[in-house]
């Protein structure tokens, strides 16, 4: 008891997004780890476990927006938009460029149309779609921009809870964002596709809410109740044991309940994690996971990226019929493509800025 009281007591007081990088490291291999299994398109098709699985993964992605919360300040309207569109929507369109041009390059290399293979992106990422398995929008192909629709969903949500926030009250923040909530759910009964992912980003911003809530309010600190405690896990192991969740296409097969179940998953979650990170702080597995956590946002771009470029369906072609060799090539694949691209980033953004210092340094002393 001792021991784990001193441990509660070394806790900072205040944690910020940085103090969870382990959670992020961990949730961003379970992306890669979901999008390397073999797609199951049909509900109908999956077993229980499979279906649970799809649950827990998208009440990670409940955490993430959660996380987003702790430690957010409240600022003007036009700062935040400015350093939310900075921080979030820049890496977005960097991405959708490269995919874009990549297309273009593969359609000369292979002398084929490039609007037949790659002009279905144009609109796409224009209009910030997620259309699963290709449709048409005015005639015009489209698709879906996969991974990043999560990017999409976080700069809307922060935005929109800033503006909330500029009433100062705790009474209309909490209602204006459970309605946003309701909002965002509503948008999906409506229809699945909604351009630049509005219906998620509406739905977030009571994530943000909450993981606002829960950083002011120390609640990682304090001792659930046991009613607390049944409430979640009631809540939880519903969705776990009798849905099907999949936030980025709208579906949530037993509606409202699994809204309020991701979100209780995502609460055990983060109260488990919290206290594994407090008693294993110093883990070398924990400190690797804080690592990748650190580059989330460079992951999920470059994830994104090879989703469309690389060509890994043509694992499942070579080795029909073996599951675990498929989803190891592909882990390996794609753990070697990232980490690459993402060590060519860090290290090409660190020799821009020595770069732009020393620049600074002559224009300083010419002046002189």
């Amino acid at each position: 008891m001792e021991r784990l009281q001193k441990i509660r007591n070394s806790r900072p007081v205040s944690r910020g997004i940085g103090y969870y990088n382990a959670v992020y490291g961990l949730g961003m291999l379970l992306v890669i780890l979901g999008h390397s299994t073999p797609k199951i398109i049909f509900y109908e098709e999956m077993t229980r476990l499979e279906s649970a699985w799809a649950v827990f993964g998208n009440s990670f992605m409940v955490v993430f927006f959660v996380l987003s919360g702790f430690g957010i300040h409240t600022m003007s309207v036009k700062k935040n938009l400015v350093l939310n569109f900075k921080r979030i929507l820049v890496p977005y369109y960097i991405t959708a460029f490269c995919v874009l041009l990549s297309k273009y390059g593969l359609s000369i290399l292979e002398n084929r149309s490039f609007w037949e293979h790659g002009g279905e992106y144009l609109l796409t990422y224009l209009l910030a779609l997620n259309v699963e398995g290709g449709g048409t929008l005015w005639g015009i192909p489209v698709e879906s921009i996969s991974t990043l629709w999560f990017l999409w969903a976080l700069f809307e949500a922060r935005v929109l809870y800033n503006l909330i926030c500029q009433s100062r009250r705790e009474k209309y923040i909490w209602i204006l964002s459970f309605l946003c909530s309701l909002l965002g759910f509503a948008m999906t009964c409506i229809s699945k596709v909604w351009p630049f992912i509005l219906d998620i980003g509406f739905m977030a911003v009571g994530w943000i809410a909450l993981g606002d809530f829960i950083a002011r309010k120390n609640l990682l600190d304090r001792k659930y109740s046991f009613k607390m405690w049944g409430l979640l896990f009631v809540f939880s192991l519903y969705s776990l044991l009798f849905s099907y969740v999949k936030i980025m296409e709208g579906i949530m097969t037993s509606g409202i309940l699994d809204l309020a179940g991701i979100t209780c998953l995502a609460v055990v979650l983060i109260k488990v994690f919290d206290d594994l990170l407090a008693r294993f702080s110093d883990s070398k597995i924990i400190l690797a996971l804080g690592c990748i956590g650190s580059l989330n946002i460079y992951i999920f771009c470059v994830h994104s990226y090879e989703q469309k470029i690389l060509p890994l369906y043509r694992v499942e072609s070579l080795f029909n019929g073996n599951v675990s060799l498929q989803v190891l090539l592909k882990l390996f694949i794609r753990g070697m493509f990232i980490g690459m691209v993402c060590l060519i980033l860090i290290y090409g953004k660190q020799i821009f800025r020595k770069f732009k210092r020393r620049n600074k340094k002559k224009i300083h002393i010419e002046l002189e």
